[in-house]
């Protein structure tokens, strides 16, 4: 996958769980940082959620065995994946409007 994420010249949002069991968030953060950089990607974020498994629901361990009691999604998942996007969106639309003012 590495050499994929060197590709990305967009803007890119990372969201990993603290407690994700299957792949390590300290490990997966390093390795899209590494990429992005190589990449000349310079519009990304990355962000390990505490309390988060794999999938970003509010964990206790992380494993299998409690996935049946999982309720929700850990705090600032949506807000921080709607903030992201925001600022993304109203970046481009200040950026059309000013060209728009130009004509």
């Amino acid at each position: 996958p590495s050499t994929s994420l060197m590709k990305i010249r967009i803007p890119v949002l990372v969201l990993l769980g603290e407690l994700d069991r299957i792949i390590s968030s300290k490990e997966s953060a390093l390795a899209f940082e590494q990429a992005f950089k190589r990449a000349g990607n310079t519009d990304y974020v990355i962000k390990v959620l505490p309390k988060a498994n794999h999938g970003l629901l509010e964990a206790s361990t992380g494993y299998g065995s409690e996935f049946s009691r999982l309720k929700r999604y850990v705090p600032g998942y949506m807000d921080g994946m709607g903030t992201w996007l925001r600022q993304r969106v109203n970046a481009k639309t200040r950026g059309r409007r000013k060209q728009n003012n130009r004509h």
